[in-house]
């Protein structure tokens, strides 16, 4: 009996999940409220404050499930830095990938949720240091693959590995955010002419 309650505990904790994972993709998190999502997962505000303290925990929360599934951009960069490709290959590979990824709507889910937070500069200060963090796991792939290029003598050293950084996280948060708001959904269908465009600039930034 006890391990069918806990069970059943699962399996409401992961229905509430789920449709706050919709809802927030859908409304953005300011619009969100924990009633909105406890009528649409059919059980009361309180049984949400049985799994959750607050809005922004069950997104914390949220956002860490979403990490930690197969096939998003997270683990999509780990499976490819650890290849015996070249660094810039393996940058290059990473970024090819992107087309891939955001035709998996658990992905776009994920992606449109955290836009609505950063845009919108909304919830707590833990939500946003958690936002941040994700942000500059992006820039130390970048910076790590650029590095280990340069070692390898695939670029020149004295590329501006910070500079050259920033340009990547830049042309590919304009890609994605191009492609989640609709003004060019066709923009993954160019995506090896973007990445080749955005590896072979690398070497532009010097030092000074």
């Amino acid at each position: 009996m006890v391990r069918k309650t806990r069970e059943d505990a699962l399996k409401t904790r992961q229905s509430i999940m789920d449709v706050a994972k919709k809802i927030f993709s859908e409304r953005g998190y300011e619009k969100t409220n924990l009633t909105d999502i406890a009528e649409a997962a059919n059980v009361t505000r309180g049984a949400i404050y049985w799994y959750f303290k607050n809005k922004d925990e069950l997104f914390i929360d949220l956002c860490k499930e979403l990490e930690h599934k197969e096939n998003n951009v997270f683990h999509s960069i780990e499976f490819i830095t650890d290849t015996d490709n070249s660094s810039l290959q393996k940058l290059r590979e990473w970024l090819y990938s992107l087309s891939l990824l955001l035709r998996n709507k658990d992905n776009v889910d994920f992606l449109k949720i955290v836009h609505s937070v950063i845009w919108g500069n909304h919830g707590s200060a833990k939500v946003q240091k958690m936002i941040k963090e994700i942000s500059a796991n992006y820039k130390k792939n970048y910076v790590m693959l650029i590095r280990e290029a340069i070692k390898k003598n695939e670029l020149p050293d004295n590329i501006d590995v910070v500079q050259a950084s920033d340009y990547i996280c830049s042309v590919v948060l304009g890609y994605i955010i191009h492609y989640l708001d609709g003004t060019s959904s066709q923009i993954v269908d160019n995506n090896r002419v973007i990445v080749d465009h955005i590896i072979n600039s690398i070497h532009t930034f010097k030092k000074q």
